[in-house]
């Protein structure tokens, strides 16, 4: 995978390794867990307080997604189906308003990388209690 070059970046005679693509799905995870904890600290420190934070994740995310890596966690609420590509983690069951099963969390994102799946979604399934 080619990656963009780095502003300001130092010519080197050396030449580097590849980079390993699950090493970046591994980044990647990292940035969204630290974005949900910021997310988190919303509520407890003053707004622009986390700025220089929020804006080194969205920094981050800009740059995975130039080079072809993002994540994909729109799964929560919505309905469960077998034919969706996600690891489930456990199953509840709670008294609900539909028959059919729903994902109420993401644990962890998909992440892709250049549009092809590299790893899954860990969910959280809600079934309607009988």
């Amino acid at each position: 995978m080619d990656l963009p070059p780095l502003r300001n970046a130092v010519a080197q005679n050396k030449k580097i390794k590849t980079v390993n693509a699950m090493h970046l799905a591994s980044v990647a995870l990292d940035i969204w867990r630290l974005r949900k904890r910021v997310t988190k600290l919303s509520d407890k420190i003053d707004e622009n307080s986390l700025k220089p934070l929020i804006y080194a994740l969205d920094s981050c995310e800009r740059n995975l997604k130039s080079s072809g890596i993002e994540t994909k966690d729109d799964y929560t609420g919505k309905v469960y189906k077998t034919s969706m590509n996600v690891d489930i983690i456990t199953y509840e069951s709670e008294k609900m308003q539909t028959d059919e099963p729903i994902i109420k969390e993401t644990i962890e994102p998909a992440v892709l990388i250049q549009n092809e799946l590299v790893y899954k979604a860990k969910v959280i399934i809600v079934t309607p209690k009988k």
